[in-house]
C-alpha cells in the first residue's frame, strides 16, 4: 500500500492572547492527509478581517486556548482529499478553513472545510477568491435567506467599507435593489463609492 503523504511548511499560530504583534509565531509545520469532510490546500492567499484581531485578543468565541491556526478563510490549490471528495489534486479552490479545529488559513497549507469550499472561477484573482468566502455568506444570509431583497427596493448598507458591509453592496445591486451605502470618513466613503460603481453580477461560483 502506498504511504499517505505528509505535507511539511509553515504557518502563523497565536500562542498566547494579546495584540496581533505579540500573539503569533512563525512555526514549522505537518499536515497529514484531510479527515472527510476536509480538503487539505496548498495557500496562495488568505483573507483577513476583524474576526483575526478577534481571536488574537481571545475574544472570538467557541476557540479554546491557545496554540491554533490564524486566518478563516482561504484559497489555494487541492493538494490532497479523501475517498469521495467532489474534488480533485490540482483544483483552484476557496472556503472557510478548519479554524475551529486550529488550522488556520496563514500558512503554506490548510484544511478547507468541504461544505464551505468553492471551485474558483478563471475570472477571479486569487485575492479575490481568499475574501469570498465569508462575506458573501453573510450577505446572502441577511439579503436572501432571511430578508429577501426584490429588485426595485431600496436597500440600506451601513458600513459598506468593510467586508460584510462591501459585498451587501455587491450583492444588493445583483438582486435589483437600489443601493445606499453608508461608511465613515473619506477613505471609506471612497471605497464605498468606488465598490458601489464595480459591476456585479448573479453569477455563482461552480461548486
Amino acid at each position: 500500500m502506498r504511504e499517505a503523504r505528509v505535507f511539511r511548511g509553515r504557518a502563523w499560530r497565536v500562542v498566547r492572547f494579546g495584540a496581533p504583534r505579540d500573539a503569533v509565531e512563525l512555526q514549522e509545520l505537518t499536515w497529514d492527509p484531510p479527515l472527510p469532510g476536509q480538503v487539505l490546500v496548498r495557500v496562495r492567499t488568505a483573507g483577513a478581517g476583524h474576526p483575526d484581531a478577534m481571536t488574537t485578543a481571545g475574544d472570538f468565541p467557541l476557540l479554546g486556548d491557545p496554540p491554533f491556526g490564524l486566518g478563516e478563510e482561504a484559497a489555494g490549490e487541492v493538494v490532497a482529499v479523501p475517498p469521495g471528495s467532489r474534488f480533485a489534486v490540482g483544483d483552484r479552490v476557496a472556503g472557510i478553513t478548519c479554524f475551529l479545529d486550529n488550522w488556520g488559513g496563514y500558512a503554506d497549507y490548510t484544511y478547507l472545510r468541504e461544505t464551505s469550499a468553492f471551485r474558483v472561477p478563471d475570472g477571479m484573482t486569487d485575492e479575490e477568491a481568499a475574501g469570498f468566502p465569508i462575506g458573501f455568506r453573510t450577505a446572502y444570509a441577511g439579503l436572501v435567506e432571511r430578508a429577501p431583497v426584490v429588485p426595485g427596493q431600496t436597500l440600506l448598507v451601513l458600513g459598506a467599507a468593510g467586508s460584510s458591509g462591501s459585498t451587501a453592496v455587491h450583492l444588493g445591486k445583483a438582486l435589483g435593489a437600489r443601493v445606499i451605502a453608508v461608511a465613515g470618513g473619506p477613505r471609506k466613503t471612497a471605497s464605498a463609492r468606488a465598490t458601489a460603481r464595480t459591476r456585479s453580477s448573479t453569477t455563482a461560483p461552480r461548486t
